[in-house]
């Protein structure tokens, strides 16, 4: 079997466990379908968030995740074009929220990222 058929597999029994709905779990979804083009650290990311999914030490907060992210859309611009307009998340930095906030332990209910370095290219949203 290879490679690519056993993820696969892994990959139908987990997606039963998450909720398409939500931006950051399509976007995942998507990267790893190919419909949406990724680097390769992107697309290792979003094995490992999927894999996560089958971990027993961990669980993954989407309550939080979701709190975090309408609190961002609460915020608003202050200058510019979009002076006074709401931030709305585009779904890779509503998938990076889920990753840095949404995992933690089931002893402690601490996050597993505790730190992260993001660098993403100016006017990328």
């Amino acid at each position: 079997m290879t490679d690519n058929e056993i993820w696969d597999k892994i990959s139908t029994s987990i997606s039963s466990k998450y909720d398409l709905s939500k931006a950051y779990n399509q976007y995942n979804e998507d990267v790893l379908s190919g419909k949406m083009k990724s680097s390769k650290n992107i697309i290792l990311a979003c094995k490992r968030y999927k894999e996560w999914m089958k971990r027993d030490d961990i669980y993954f907060d989407a309550e939080d995740v979701d709190r975090r992210i309408k609190f961002v859309s609460k915020l608003k611009h202050w200058k510019g074009k979009s002076n006074g307009q709401p931030f709305i998340l585009l779904p890779y930095q509503q998938w990076i929220f889920a990753n840095l906030f949404g995992w933690k332990y089931k002893e402690t209910a601490l996050r597993v990222t505790r730190k992260a370095l993001l660098l993403v290219a100016r006017k990328a949203g």
